[in-house]
């Protein structure tokens, strides 16, 4: 696509490439700095800065949800986002964050193996050749670390 903010392509291709540098970051500080919290301690500091700062943003339309859409915002914000990060949070104490990260990128692996199995999606080749790709990157990953703490253990 053009380089050009106003190309929706280049816009969602810079976007992502902000979101990840920006978990990198967070990740990357957690192991460092906050390893000694609790992934839920950590995940519930992180939620309340991030809602602070978007809450200027959220205008009317919020305010004047019905109780549908606060239940599944809160199904949404609870079990989809704040336990998963949580549990991220409590496995960077155990593990790299390089080695986290590579399996975090399972993730659109498993989305799509979920958009098969429950919307009968056909992915094309290109998903199915970038899957194998993370697939395998992560698996080496995953071997390579084992390997390496058996190493330093014996």
């Amino acid at each position: 696509p053009e380089i050009s903010l106003a190309n929706d392509v280049t816009l969602g291709v810079g976007l992502g490439i902000a979101s990840a540098v920006l978990y990198a970051i967070r990740n990357l500080s957690h192991r460092k700095y906050f390893s000694h919290y609790s992934g839920a301690k950590a995940m519930a500091w992180q939620t309340l800065i991030i809602a602070l700062c978007i809450l200027p943003f959220s205008g009317a339309a919020l305010v004047n949800a019905n109780l549908n859409v606060w239940l599944l915002l809160l199904a949404l914000g609870t079990f989809f986002t704040a336990l998963p990060h949580a549990m991220v949070a409590s496995s960077l104490a155990h593990l790299r964050a390089k080695t986290f990260s590579l399996i975090a990128c399972m993730q659109p692996f498993y989305g799509v193996a979920f958009a098969i199995v429950l919307l009968h999606e056909s992915p094309g080749w290109n998903t199915l050749i970038g899957g194998i790709l993370v697939t395998s990157a992560s698996i080496y990953e995953t071997v390579n670390t084992h390997k390496s703490v058996a190493s330093k253990k014996s």
